[in-house]
């Protein structure tokens, strides 16, 4: 009886990383049904990338800022994320974010020049694991906007269990790499109809949304990795209720590792 009501608190937890999931792959499925432009995969990314741009970085960053993230899953490789503030050009910085994965590269490393006053996307090109550069050019803000917004409507219509996040009331001390953060965070709300449901799985409601919390901390650089903001894009606004970079992600198994603030 207790390994069945561990499996079934399991399943309900789980529910929020594949949530996570199939939202950046019901965008990447609609967008190219944006006008009659066709969009490759990467092409997709790096408009979702622009889009999150404003929610990821703050007004603060300097030369020098970086993060490091790691996942770790049981029975895979070791998941790592960097973030670096490298250089900078035309009143913005160039923001570099690499994904590895047993110490290899995985998937696109990314080049942002962020402008520092609007937060928005100046320049971006891309990466791949060969060395091969693929660059583009941030698309105009309405083409921009109908891209996301339709697949943001389309997400919507699926996911009725999450109906959006919320501020934590309080702050919490959270343990990572050996340091103590105080931290900000945002947990998810449920529908009343996953609510009922909870129980049946050997849960409670807070056990839910404390596993599924995003934890932030004001001393640590805002930025944030790309699963994050991608993985809840539909709600991606109410990131600017909390300050300061991410920290760690339970239900994700990410979190932070290393970290340098040029404000320190």
């Amino acid at each position: 009886m207790v390994k069945e009501s561990i499996k079934k608190k399991d399943k309900v937890h789980s529910h929020f990383a594949v949530a996570a999931f199939t939202a950046v792959m019901s965008l990447l499925a609609i967008v190219n049904a944006a006008g009659a432009q066709e969009l490759t995969e990467k092409e997709k990314q790096l408009a979702m990338t622009q889009y999150t741009v404003p929610y990821r970085f703050d007004k603060n960053l300097q030369v020098g800022d970086w993060v490091t993230y790691q996942r770790v899953s049981e029975g895979e490789e070791i998941e790592e994320v960097e973030l670096k503030v490298t250089k900078q050009e035309n009143g913005g910085v160039w923001i570099v974010e690499t994904h590895r994965e047993g110490g290899k590269q995985k998937g696109l490393e990314m080049h942002l020049l962020v402008n520092l006053e609007s937060l928005k996307l100046a320049k971006v090109f891309a990466v791949d694991e060969g060395g091969e550069q693929f660059e583009a050019t941030p698309l105009d803000e309405a083409t921009l906007s109908q891209i996301i917004e339709m697949g943001k409507k389309a997400k919507r219509a699926e996911m009725t269990d999450i109906i959006g996040w919320e501020k934590g009331a309080e702050k919490e001390k959270v343990v990572v790499a050996g340091s103590i953060f105080e931290c900000g965070y945002l947990e998810p709300k449920l529908s009343e109809e996953y609510i009922e449901t909870i129980e049946d799985y050997g849960a409670t409601v807070i056990e839910v949304k404390e596993k599924a919390r995003l934890y932030f901390s004001e001393d640590i650089p805002r930025l944030l990795p790309m699963q994050i903001a991608f993985g809840w894009i539909i709600f991606i606004e109410t990131f600017k209720e909390v300050n300061g970079g991410f920290v760690k992600s339970e239900q994700m198994n990410l979190e932070l590792v290393g970290y340098s603030s040029q404000e320190e």
